[in-house]
């Protein structure tokens, strides 16, 4: 049965309602000005970089809880990442994701890892349709493992011929052991430990094989203005290369991995990440690339979360003992929205890094536009809403959040997925 959506404002500052048929879009129709406040429509959020712990670590994250969290961010595709227990790393642990998440509200797309030998694997699922990228850790992160030089060339060479698209963890390991044992292990040294140093000398030689054998790279969760400025260099000399910056990035500092000063925390393991969160001064050279206007070369192309829940008493381990990682997932909007609130970038700019930038980058041709056939994903947000982050607006199964007391503007009012109503005025709907 058809219903109708709207009116609502589109980043353009159109004013359409839309007719939904099903868990498609039927038609949209440009209206005259009702002469009343309007939210502004966007195509449902895509962010495609989370970590929904499922299956392995359920006590953490599920993909039901994980994407009910999303949801309430405006987000309605994720792209799930392989470092599960067991790892995803083959065609049936591929398929048993995609049974896992049948039940979920929202949509999904699942990675799998680069690991020694599982070329086949990899070239089945891309055969079949069952992925959307292969997921690279140049260096160890959170139940990862790295890759014999051979593999590595190979996994590069592989992603060029099948021209699909190769994610990419850039920290180097022999800099990483390096620096622990110049540095006391402890949260306040993260940063050092895992240096910018580190993630530039992998990136260096993730773009090496790019360029050698043209592979299509996306850079996940860049920290470091040096790593930045080289993958822009080889974007300038014709590699196609795609920059992904995450909001930790973007709103923290080091001074967070201090159980003091802006921590509210009682362990800086609660801002433990890898990458590790930088100096003031990197946050905002990383500010400033996402305020350069349009499409250019040298600005960052995407926005993913990097949600990677842990709990409380997780984090408050020991430094060598806690978990990496940050939840963020449901807070995607508000986060990035503040951007357009300061007058930073135009609605465009900000439609294009949460999901524009996506839809193109991963080739979703059913979703991430507000036209006729289209997925009736949607998201309906109020630009001047205001909210200081509390208890209330934590979804993810971990309970907390490091953006706990922040005033934010811009949140979703409705939510829809595949024309379905699944967050009404901040209540979740079943």
């Amino acid at each position: 049965m058809e219903h109708l959506l709207g009116p609502a404002r589109t980043a353009i500052g159109t004013i359409i309602q839309i007719f939904v048929q099903g868990e498609h879009i039927e038609r949209v129709e440009v209206v005259g000005d009702p002469g009343k406040n309007l939210p502004v429509v966007f195509p449902g959020l895509i962010d495609m970089h989370v970590h929904f712990r499922q299956p392995g670590n359920e006590h953490k994250e599920t993909l039901y809880s994980g994407s009910r969290a999303a949801i309430f961010g405006g987000v309605t595709t994720v792209g799930d990442m392989p470092n599960n227990t067991p790892v995803t790393n083959s065609y049936g642990t591929i398929q048993n994701k995609i049974r896992l998440s049948h039940d979920a509200p929202g949509s999904f797309f699942f990675h799998i890892i680069a690991a020694e030998n599982n070329y086949a694997e990899i070239e089945r699922c891309f055969e079949e349709g069952s992925i959307r990228a292969v997921k690279l850790f140049m260096g160890e992160s959170t139940d990862t493992f790295g890759l014999s030089k051979e593999s590595l060339r190979h996994h590069f060479e592989l992603i060029s011929s099948l021209d699909q698209l190769l994610m990419i963890h850039a920290e180097d390991d022999e800099t990483i052991e390096h620096n622990k044992t110049k540095y006391p292990a402890e949260a306040a040294m993260h940063s050092t430990i895992r240096s910018e140093e580190a993630e530039y000398t992998a990136t260096a030689q993730a773009l090496e094989l790019a360029v050698k054998y043209k592979t299509r790279c996306y850079f996940c969760h860049v920290s470091g203005r040096k790593s930045f400025e080289t993958i822009v260099s080889a974007k300038k000399d014709g590699l196609e290369a795609y920059i992904e910056v995450t909001p930790h990035h973007l709103y923290l500092d080091d001074s967070y991995l201090t159980a003091s000063g802006n921590n509210p925390f009682p362990s800086g393991n609660y801002y433990k990440v890898n990458p590790p969160i930088r100096q003031a001064a990197t946050a905002e050279f990383l500010r400033s690339k996402i305020r350069a206007c349009g499409q250019g070369i040298d600005q960052i192309d995407s926005i993913g979360t990097d949600h990677a829940p842990h709990l409380p008493s997780e984090k408050e381990k020991s430094y060598q003992d806690a978990p990496s990682g940050l939840p963020a997932i449901e807070l995607y909007l508000p986060l990035i929205a503040q951007f357009y609130h300061q007058g930073q970038i135009d609605l465009t700019r900000l439609e294009d890094l949460l999901v524009g930038s996506k839809q193109r980058i991963f080739r979703l041709h059913d979703r991430g536009s507000i036209k006729e056939g289209m997925r009736a994903d949607l998201l309906f947000w109020d630009p001047s809403a205001k909210q200081s982050v509390g208890a209330q607006h934590v979804h993810s199964k971990c309970g907390w959040s490091p953006y706990q007391g922040m005033e934010l503007h811009g949140w979703p009012v409705q939510v829809f997925v595949g024309g379905k109503l699944r967050v009404d005025q901040g209540k979740f709907c079943e």
